[in-house]
């Protein structure tokens, strides 16, 4: 991996112009790894800018910034930047920029990642923002305190506040060295996690309410348009919620399938000790972790849920998670 990173130092030495993409339906991760790396990119005197290939998240709005954003700034792009994207599809409409670029890198952290750059940094870590500041830091690149905001960001977000198992010791440490370099701390956490919007709250009461018990291991929810409709939220406000169904006593796995169209859905895996739902994501054709995962799936709201549900319940039958 050292030869990659170091592959990467002669990437961006050689370029000038400079893109950077996330994958579409940004998260944390997403929008902190993309926006704090085209801020030390600046730092260190590149015209670097993110593709805007989805809308920004609303439940992130205090972390917008517009300038980041590219607007045909440039024509020729000498490097372009896949990060926290596990295939290649993931960077949505960026691709047509990705083709085009002279040099192509990917740094991402998803175990299902097999490539499809110039030069491939994917290992496994917390969060694509961690290795983003891992390896600045490594070579004593000054990350600004702007970057360190938006990779702390990340980190927060991407461990559920450092709750998965993914947050290691380096972790915590990478955390604070942000912290020490000006990342805001309580103004992050009090916009994400201390200023909730009522009908937020009254959003979670009814997806538990009408949740899906599959024996006492596995709670699985489905969440149509109307549903948010009524509430007046974003999918992207919703996110947590898979989380949320996680930490329900005696729960191992939940899943909740988002109606992203009438004909595609959002699905959404977490577990706490025992399941790979990575391995699950992958039977549905997406990805991710061992303890949290997606994928996009064709088909109706009801259908997707139903197929979930029974693959789901076949949990049980290896034994792992005793009987029903």
């Amino acid at each position: 991996m050292i030869e990659k990173k170091n592959k990467l130092f002669d990437q961006i030495k050689n370029a000038n112009n400079i893109l950077i993409s996330a994958h579409v339906n940004p998260d944390g991760d997403a929008v902190g790894s993309s926006f704090g790396l085209a801020h030390i990119l600046r730092n260190m005197g590149k015209n670097a800018y993110v593709v805007e290939n989805d809308k920004f998240p609303k439940n992130l709005e205090f972390m917008y910034d517009e300038t980041i954003y590219f607007n045909n700034q440039f024509e020729e792009i000498d490097l372009f930047i896949a990060i926290d994207s596990a295939d290649i599809l993931r960077i949505g409409n960026s691709v047509e920029f990705f083709n085009k670029s002279k040099d192509t890198a990917v740094i991402d952290h998803h175990i299902t990642n097999e490539g499809y750059s110039n030069n491939d940094i994917i290992y496994l870590s917390s969060s694509a923002c961690e290795i983003v500041a891992e390896t600045f830091m490594e070579n004593n690149i000054n990350i600004p305190q702007k970057a360190a905001d938006y990779l702390y960001l990340g980190i927060l977000t991407d461990t559920y506040r450092f709750q998965y198992s993914s947050s290691t010791s380096d972790t915590l440490r990478t955390a604070a060295d942000l912290i020490d370099l000006g990342a805001r701390k309580d103004f992050i956490h009090d916009n994400l996690y201390e200023r909730f919007d009522p009908n937020y709250l009254f959003l979670q009461a009814e997806v538990i309410e009408n949740a899906t018990w599959i024996g006492d291991k596995i709670i699985t929810a489905k969440i149509s348009r109307d549903l948010m409709n009524r509430y007046n939220m974003d999918f992207d406000e919703a996110e947590g919620l898979v989380s949320l169904l996680r930490t329900i006593k005696g729960v191992e796995v939940s899943a909740i399938v988002k109606e992203y169209t009438e004909t595609e859905q959002k699905l959404s895996f977490r577990s706490q000790n025992i399941v790979d739902v990575s391995e699950i994501a992958k039977e549905f054709g997406g990805g991710g972790h061992t303890r949290a995962s997606g994928a996009t799936v064709k088909g109706t709201l009801d259908e997707v849920f139903e197929k979930l549900n029974n693959r789901l319940e076949k949990l049980y039958e290896n034994g792992n998670l005793g009987n029903k």
